[in-house]
């Protein structure tokens, strides 16, 4: 027979020898107590020092500062204030919903279709996710720039045209090159939704007369609207919160937001202004927090849906697309090489050459490993 067993640490002596008399719901508890310290620490301390350079007339430690509204005032009525929260808006839904859109897509294509090599096809919408973002925004610059970006000046020797294929400096540029580039995020979720789908819904659907386009849109659509705008909400508060684009290729082409006027304020002048960019930056703050509540709102009407299995139970077959399954391959394989192949290709190919420029023929005839024999 063994006695109850004993509900504390056995702890040697040493520095913490003191926790062997405590119980370990009192550790636990006093772990948790610290790791809450700790996280407020993070998010109440730099909050509030930002909140308090938003209402100081003075950066932290110059003497003679005294408390305005000022820097509010500038930001909510200088005539760039509206200009700057319309671009922003339109960037961060327009990105958020390219976003959405093109990965329910690919997430249904490889998901509910009879595509051929299907673990293929759900590995390659991953892609994106291998490349940081600074490195995907270079790319697409190097790629897309009006005048010396080397897709458009291939494009207008070889087709003699009288302007750049694609402008990257635009506010489509910003939107496109972003969902690009978010889209793998979205993915994963919609990825889950259309795989727990039962296949008796559709199949009903197609036995009543409703075409592929019917029971996509009045079928699995709304069976996985829960996700979808869970996936919205995630996707605007991600292109909220990215800083590559908007100052890289925002800034440039005179497409400023939020983001690229915070930095602005503090690296794009000789004369940073960090109580100005303070307020700024609570001002987006605000608006972030706005993209979050829409997010918990999501996701806490996604948890109210549940796939109800039992023995009844049946995935069925993929739908059945006869010849259009080829171009469903052929629109993951265009994904995959606009969101990734030819990035990371351009990355590596600007590895290799010690001076890169599109306007005087192909950049690329003497290729070399010095920068690699630099770095190591």
């Amino acid at each position: 027979m063994t006695g109850p067993r004993s509900s504390t640490f056995s702890i040697p002596t040493g520095p913490l020898r003191f926790l062997r008399t405590l119980p370990v719901a009192a550790i636990l508890t006093r772990l948790l107590a610290v790791v809450f310290v700790l996280l407020m620490a993070c998010v109440v301390v730099p909050i509030g020092m930002v909140l308090y350079m938003s209402v100081w007339s003075k950066p932290v430690g110059v003497a003679g500062g005294h408390f305005t509204w000022e820097h509010y005032a500038y930001v909510l009525t200088d005539a760039s204030a509206l200009p700057l929260l319309l671009n922003t808006l339109i960037y961060t839904v327009g990105a958020g919903v390219g976003a959405t859109l093109l990965a329910t897509l690919l997430a249904w294509i490889v998901t509910s279709t009879d595509v051929p090599f299907p673990r293929l096809m759900k590995l390659l919408p991953l892609a994106p996710t291998l490349l940081p973002g600074l490195t995907k925004d270079t790319a697409w610059i190097v790629l897309y720039s009006p005048r010396s970006g080397l897709v458009n000046v291939q494009g207008q020797a070889l087709f003699g045209l009288g302007g750049p294929l694609f402008d990257v400096f635009t506010m489509t540029g910003m939107i496109v090159t972003t969902a690009f580039s978010l889209a793998p995020i979205p993915y994963v979720i919609m990825l889950v939704a259309f795989g727990s789908m039962g296949r008796s819904h559709e199949e009903a659907s197609r036995i009543a007369g409703a075409g592929r386009l019917q029971t996509l849109l009045r079928v699995q659509v709304p069976g996985v609207r829960p996700a979808l705008l869970s996936s919205l909400a995630l996707s605007t508060i991600l292109v909220a919160l990215s800083f590559e684009t908007p100052v890289l290729i925002g800034e440039p082409g005179g497409v400023r937001t939020y983001m690229s006027a915070i930095f602005g304020s503090v690296a794009g002048s000789m004369n940073p202004d960090y109580n100005l960019a303070a307020a700024q930056s609570l001002v987006y703050l605000v608006l972030s927090l706005g993209l979050l509540a829409w997010y918990l709102h999501a996701t806490k009407a996604e948890r109210r849906f549940a796939v109800v299995t039992g023995r009844g139970y049946a995935k069925g077959r993929p739908m059945a697309m006869g010849p259009w399954r080829w171009l469903l391959v052929a629109f993951v394989l265009a994904y995959f090489v606009v969101a990734f192949l030819q990035l990371i290709t351009i990355t590596c190919l600007l590895s290799l050459v010690p001076f890169y420029t599109a306007s005087a023929g192909w950049p690329f005839t003497n290729l070399s490993f010095d920068s690699y024999a630099t770095v190591f």
